[in-house]
């Protein structure tokens, strides 16, 4: 599972339903002026997505403190560059459930057709 940062970011999107967040920083905004948090365009969690060589407990602790500013649940996912392609992925319990449904439909798709959810929509 090579690719760019922003690759990652676009297939996590497609595992929630929804897109990667195109800005970030002070311009992260929506079209009302509200901040948009995370990685990716969805509402229901503060959702970063990190490509690394190694995995840190640094990035989940950056999201958790954000995600509690703004009193939404949270999930931070990293991706380990290198040879073996492994995920690791931290959240709060309430996001639990979520994620675990979300990834249930991603792997309910791939096993149906035999293409990955981004594969469906063409990216």
């Amino acid at each position: 599972m090579s690719g760019s940062w922003k690759q990652k970011e676009r297939l996590v999107g497609t595992w929630f339903g929804t897109m990667r967040n195109p800005l970030s920083g002070r311009n992260n905004r929506s079209d009302d002026g509200s901040l948009r948090l995370g990685d990716i365009l969805f509402k229901e969690a503060v959702v970063e997505v990190k490509r690394r060589a190694t995995f840190s407990f640094q990035h989940a602790d950056e999201t958790q403190k954000l995600a509690k500013e703004y009193k939404k649940p949270w999930i931070c996912l990293e991706f380990k560059t290198g040879k073996a392609d492994m995920v690791r992925m931290s959240m709060d319990y309430k996001t639990a459930e979520v994620v675990c449904a979300a990834l249930a439909r991603y792997w309910k798709t791939y096993e149906t057709t035999g293409r990955h959810a981004d594969e469906e929509r063409g990216g």
